[in-house]
């Protein structure tokens, strides 16, 4: 026959594909997507902290003479208390990212209804312009890094996958 064609194909044998599906826990093993999760987190981390609130000398002043005495407010700026961890769950692994407790606790994360609205503070007006309601900065912090934290997330696993495929 001179229209015949001949088809060869190279499938993986049983090992090999014992091999391809064992990697699955070699990865696990030695945690390159937990080693990912921290390279975005740590992109998140900084960003947050450039972003994070940071009172002035005037802020410190408004406070009432009984807030400013029974409170520790000169204790760690807000922007360097914000960290990440990195867990483990039942379908893949997560970071969390925020003020690290005890000193974050002063982060305050209940933003204002959108908009503008009057502050007043002890019962009297306190601005004479309205005060606009800002974005939460975590939000915006992440918003504005999410292509950097692909970017090390990528660039992560491609090194540790090499590493862990070599050794």
């Amino acid at each position: 026959m001179k229209n015949a064609v001949t088809l060869s194909a190279n499938f993986p044998s049983d090992d090999e594909l014992k091999k391809l599906f064992g990697s699955v826990d070699t990865l696990q093993r030695w945690k390159v997507f937990d080693k990912a999760m921290r390279a975005g987190a740590k992109v998140l981390e900084a960003r947050a902290s450039q972003l994070a609130p940071r009172s002035t000398e005037k802020d410190r002043k408004r406070r009432s003479k009984k807030q400013a005495a029974s409170a520790d407010w000169t204790s760690v700026p807000l922007y360097t208390t914000v960290d990440y961890v990195v867990r483990q769950g039942d379908f893949g692994g997560f970071a969390v990212i925020g003020p690290a407790w005890p000193h974050g606790n002063k982060a305050y994360f209940n933003q204002p209804r959108a908009g503008s609205r009057k502050q007043v503070l002890w019962g009297k007006l306190t601005r004479l312009a309205p005060y606009i309601a800002k974005r939460n900065w975590m939000v915006q912090a992440f918003d504005e890094s999410k292509d950097a934290i692909l970017t090390a997330m990528k660039n992560s696993i491609r090194k540790h996958l090499d590493e862990v495929m070599r050794g």
